[in-house]
């Protein structure tokens, strides 16, 4: 499917508008017919019977396919896998998240699968959607017991696997702890004194980020010609040799994000050797990531 991510996914929730109609009676002829009963089930059968419902799976779809545009290059609705899926929900237990708000989180991934199911049978489209949800809202129920680390195991050996230009955008993460979006939107003006990196990050935040003198004058070179650290296509494929190199090192890819996950962990261990508390230690590592919690970037610096 073509067009913009918010179109595509207008054109797919379309399926599902029920706004005017009953939810009372479609729950009544439900339980009636339906062998699984449950309320997930119901849940995701469901129509979308109220604007404000309708508006907050649309903003989760949209940001699971901003998700999967920038970490694994899929800018197709219709061509979101269970992988990607999968790999967005985990994305979110490291946000700080209630359960309820994981929970909704689900909830809307289950809608979707729906949507895109009733898409392609009313145009005759083989294919058909499975998107495994009861594995993360499981994980969710044990969030208090379990963390997810998503930093890479070796992240040095995953950049020296990497052509030059895309080792350089992994050392950008790795190092200062950008985000993949930040570093594809570098341009000249961006490079400040003493290896500083001034960019407009997430929620319109003003962010700086610091790397290595090395890392810093091989990103002044590279944006001495003017324009775009990246296209969108040299994005693209900096994901694809990621995740070659993970396979190469016999690592799980993470993602771009992981070296974000080790650039917290690794400022944590520096500040604490360097006599910092705890508490200051986290709030360094905090600011350096751009969070405007802290709760956040304690899911980052756990090991």
């Amino acid at each position: 499917m073509r067009g913009s991510l918010g179109w595509q996914v207008s054109q797919i929730f379309k399926e599902l508008k029920a706004f005017g109609q009953s939810k009372f009676e479609f729950k009544k002829e439900f339980y009636k017919k339906s062998e699984d009963k449950s309320m997930q089930n119901y849940g995701k059968e469901a129509g979308i019977y109220s604007y404000k419902t309708y508006d907050k799976y649309s903003a989760i779809a949209k940001d699971l396919l901003h998700f999967a545009r920038d970490n694994f290059g899929v800018k197709d609705i219709l061509k979101l896998d269970n992988h990607t899926v999968k790999a967005y929900l985990q994305s979110k237990l490291g946000n700080g998240l209630s359960r309820k708000t994981l929970s909704g989180y689900a909830g809307a991934v289950a809608k979707l699968e729906t949507a895109i199911n009733k898409y392609c049978a009313s145009r005759n489209l083989n294919q058909t959607y499975k998107f495994d949800t009861a594995s993360f809202r499981e994980q969710t129920n044990k969030l208090s017991y379990h963390h997810l680390n998503r930093a890479y195991q070796n992240p040095e050996a995953i950049i020296n696997a990497l052509p030059d230009k895309y080792k350089l955008a992994a050392k950008l993460q790795y190092e200062g702890g950008m985000r993949v979006g930040e570093v594809g939107k570098l341009k000249a003006e961006n490079l400040k004194v003493g290896n500083a990196i001034s960019v407009r990050g997430k929620g319109g935040k003003s962010l700086t980020y610091n790397v290595s003198a090395e890392t810093f004058k091989a990103l002044s070179q590279t944006l001495s010609n003017g324009g775009y650290f990246f296209t969108r296509s040299e994005g693209n494929r900096y994901r694809e040799a990621l995740k070659k190199a993970s396979i190469e090192t016999g690592q799980v890819y993470q993602g771009s994000h992981g070296f974000r996950y080790n650039a917290a962990q690794d400022n944590m261990l520096e500040k604490l050797k360097s006599g910092a508390s705890l508490n200051e230690a986290k709030q360094d590592t905090s600011e350096m990531l751009g969070h405007n919690r802290l709760s956040i970037t304690e899911h980052y610096t756990k090991f």
